[in-house]
């Protein structure tokens, strides 16, 4: 995306953090001070063009700095907001690995990324504090060609168990987001 973004107002969390991002329907925040004219509500419209995302998340991304061309990790991407914006900033022209260690999560996320048409992104179910290859145990081998020999799993996740190190440009690990 290459548009202008709009911060829309100030609201009130009216259910858990984790029905927020999964509710299809229904109030997930109550809007206090809205910023500019009354907006519509957002519910259904446009979903692969938008997505609800609290302001230090939307910070995190920018901070990381990311480039087209950069190989970039996400060690604990589910549910996957940061890491499509992520995408976004790059005009999807990089390479980015998104680990979660939850299989589960990591089939939500796909299907996220896929929706949102962030190509770039590779998701895989990787729990990404165990995922440095030993440099003796195989040949050094950059990203890409580590994702290009991977196995697909039956659930069509790629099967990687890891990477060398100094393998990427950027990492991005937000620890208070994930259960690490």
């Amino acid at each position: 995306y290459s548009g202008q973004c709009v911060f829309l107002g100030v609201g009130t969390l009216c259910c858990k953090r984790a029905e927020l991002f999964s509710r299809n329907s229904g109030v997930g925040v109550r809007m206090g001070r809205i910023a500019g004219p009354p907006q519509p509500s957002l519910n259904g419209i446009l979903s692969t063009q938008h997505m609800l995302q609290n302001l230090p998340s939307v910070a995190v991304a920018h901070a990381l700095e990311p480039r087209p061309g950069d190989v970039i990790m996400d060690m604990c991407c589910a549910p996957g907001g940061k890491t499509s914006h992520i995408a976004s900033l790059v005009g999807n022209r990089s390479l980015i690995i998104a680990c979660d260690k939850s299989r589960k999560k990591m089939l939500n996320t796909a299907a996220l990324f896929q929706s949102m048409g962030a190509t770039c992104i590779i998701p895989l179910a990787l729990d990404s504090t165990k995922c440095v290859i030993d440099e003796d145990e195989t040949k050094w081998r950059d990203v890409r060609s580590v994702v290009d020999c991977a196995a697909i799993g039956e659930d069509g996740l790629l099967d990687v168990k890891g990477f060398h190190v100094d393998s990427f440009d950027r990492i991005l690990l937000d620890p208070p987001c994930s259960a690490l």
